[in-house]
């Protein structure tokens, strides 16, 4: 699913990935940072619809600053760290090359968290 329209001049696009949102873990093993394999194969599935989606549209990434609203939807009742999601995000759009360094998003414009989503998903906008 995408939407684009104008807002400040600037184009918005927006994301969705379906599947159980998860945050971004604090996980070392001595001296070495990893990510186990769950995670993992959430941020590269993540990845390849957010590129597909550019790809399709024919986006560019940019070098400027840009905005991020994020929606989390999640099944169960099971809590989850709120910025560690929207880390998850961050890094989501660095490795597809939607910003070349996730320090470009600037400002968080929304943020939300539902526990009782029927479809687990996160959708998210970048402008």
């Amino acid at each position: 699913m995408k939407k684009e329209m104008k807002e400040n001049n600037q184009a918005m696009k927006q994301f969705e990935v379906l599947g159980q949102p998860l945050p971004k873990p604090r996980m070392a093993r001595g001296t070495k940072w990893y990510y186990n394999k769950t995670y993992w194969n959430y941020l590269n599935s993540a990845s390849e619809i957010v590129w597909a989606e550019m790809k399709k549209n024919k986006w560019k990434g940019t070098d400027l600053d840009v905005s991020l609203s994020c929606w989390f939807y999640r099944k169960g009742k099971k809590r989850a760290d709120l910025d560690n999601m929207v880390k998850t995000i961050l890094e989501i759009c660095q490795k597809v090359g939607l910003v070349k360094n996730d320090s470009q998003i600037t400002y968080l414009k929304e943020i939300g968290v539902s526990y009782e989503a029927k479809e687990p998903k996160t959708i998210f906008e970048v402008w």
